[in-house]
């Protein structure tokens, strides 16, 4: 995750729970060998878990090939993210619980508390972007915006959480996604 910092906010702020955190997230198309090895790794973890519960924790790796491979501008996403039709922020606060007091450093995210597309950049470049909650954001605004990413950049959707991976170039996967999304 980018820098964080407990520090106070000066405007508007939006967050997420810290556990959320790249959950459901976009990265580019060359990442599909690492991501099938990934999958596989996570859904063994998950079969052996008693049913007494998590004794363990799963880390997931980080992609083999960043985002920031393919030199997205913050200016090029957000003419993208404004098909969502939500307020944008750029106080992004994240913690667990009542702690909700760390600025993520450098993110913006468009959406509301709990539910919104989020991104953080370095030096001009689009290191990470990441969705919470978009099954509760208007479901035309959120496939507009999927399919619209995957048809400007090689771009999956990789939801950890679904164990579930979506080419944004296909809008018919993404209504797939987002259908079976509304079924859980």
């Amino acid at each position: 995750m980018s820098e964080e910092a407990r520090i106070k906010p000066s405007g508007p702020t939006i967050c997420y729970h810290e556990d959320d955190y790249c959950m459901v997230e976009i990265v580019p198309r060359e990442n599909m060998a690492h991501i099938d090895e990934e999958s596989k790794r996570l859904k063994s973890f998950t079969r052996d878990i008693p049913k007494e519960g998590i004794e363990d924790l799963y880390l997931i790796n980080e992609m083999s090939v960043p985002l920031s491979t393919l030199a997205i501008k913050p200016e090029e996403l957000e003419e993208v993210l404004q098909l969502l039709g939500e307020e944008r922020y750029d106080q992004i606060l994240t913690g667990y619980g009542s702690t909700m007091n760390q600025l993520h450093i450098d993110a913006v995210g468009y959406g509301s508390n709990w539910e919104a597309f989020f991104y953080d950049a370095k030096e001009g470049i689009v290191n990470h972007i990441w969705l919470v909650g978009h099954m509760f954001m208007e479901e035309d605004a959120v496939i507009d915006c999927l399919h619209a990413l995957g048809s400007r950049w090689p771009l999956l959707l990789q939801d950890w959480e679904r164990v579930s991976t979506v080419d944004l170039s296909s809008r018919e996967a993404i209504e797939e996604y987002i259908r079976d999304d509304e079924d859980d």
